[in-house]
């Protein structure tokens, strides 16, 4: 039995399209999106990546508009929901400096798409951040007129950063709210300490999955995933920390045993299990 009390949902939560994302002890999604700033190791043929973790059954996939019109038809026959990524974040270097919406909620509908997602770049200054919480607010309103819930991503992207760490969680917690009360269906946060990541779960409007953030340490990763879920969050959502992982989709298995099963010994067990294989070969 699972011993984790899960979250009341509210009614965006209960929309068919979001229960395909989220299960009833959690959801496991894969991000594809990162195409959308060029070529990432690990992700030069994306289509083959892709079929890993279908293969693996995960809940869903994000993609950009391309990848997701390539792969349409494999992705409806794997029964996996598709979240469509409507911007990008513009890079200098290793520094986000703006960003371009690619695609429409509309675009995402022909496709079949459950859920689109957008990005909500915090750490600009002011006159910056009003232009973000429109272009957020915009999308809200495009994603509900295509019939389609709205995932939004506060980042600490942007030329502002926020050189305290406490000041930094603070600023994704006030882009939480903020994200919220202009409607998202479903946020997706940064693996911030446990005690505000449990308090963005318990005052949100809508359900909370926690985003895989830049490739650590496996073991690591999924002692990440454990604790957020021992707060309450509704699932994973896990890009470099997926495929480049070496084998996606013994990743999509582990990180299923924790999030859905609740049991972090059998998924490093499992990752464990894989590297001896790989090994031997």
């Amino acid at each position: 039995m699972h011993g984790r009390i899960v979250k009341t949902m509210d009614s965006r939560s209960e929309n068919p399209r979001l229960a395909r994302l989220l299960t009833p002890w959690g959801g496991v999604t894969v991000a594809f999106d990162h195409g959308l700033s060029g070529v990432p190791v690990g992700l030069e043929d994306a289509r083959a990546r892709v079929r890993e973790v279908l293969s693996a059954q995960v809940d869903g996939i994000i993609t950009a508009i391309g990848l997701a019109r390539a792969m349409q038809q494999e992705i409806e026959a794997a029964g996996v929901a598709l979240v469509g990524a409507l911007d990008a974040t513009i890079m200098d270097g290793d520094q986000a400096v703006g960003r371009a919406i690619v695609g429409t909620a509309d675009q995402f509908a022909a496709v079949g798409a459950d859920c689109v997602k957008i990005l909500f770049q915090l750490a600009w200054k002011r006159d910056r951040l009003a232009e973000e919480v429109r272009t957020v607010s915009a999308a809200v309103r495009e994603a509900e007129s295509a019939g389609l819930p709205i995932m939004i991503e506060p980042v600490l992207f942007g030329l502002d950063q926020p050189e305290d760490a406490n000041a930094a969680e603070q600023l994704v917690m006030d882009g939480c709210r903020i994200a919220s009360e202009v409607g998202a269906s479903i946020l997706k946060v940064p693996m911030i300490r446990s005690d505000n990541l449990a308090h963005i779960v318990e005052t949100s409007y809508c359900p909370v999955v926690v985003l895989g953030g830049a490739g650590i340490d496996a073991r690591a990763f999924l002692q990440s995933i454990d604790s957020a879920m021992e707060v309450g969050v509704r699932g994973v959502t896990v890009g470099r920390n997926c495929w480049q992982a070496g084998n996606p989709e013994a990743m999509v298995d582990a990180m299923r045993a924790v999030v859905t099963d609740r049991d972090l010994e059998r998924a490093i067990a499992r990752l464990s299990e894989e590297r001896a294989t790989a090994a031997v070969a």
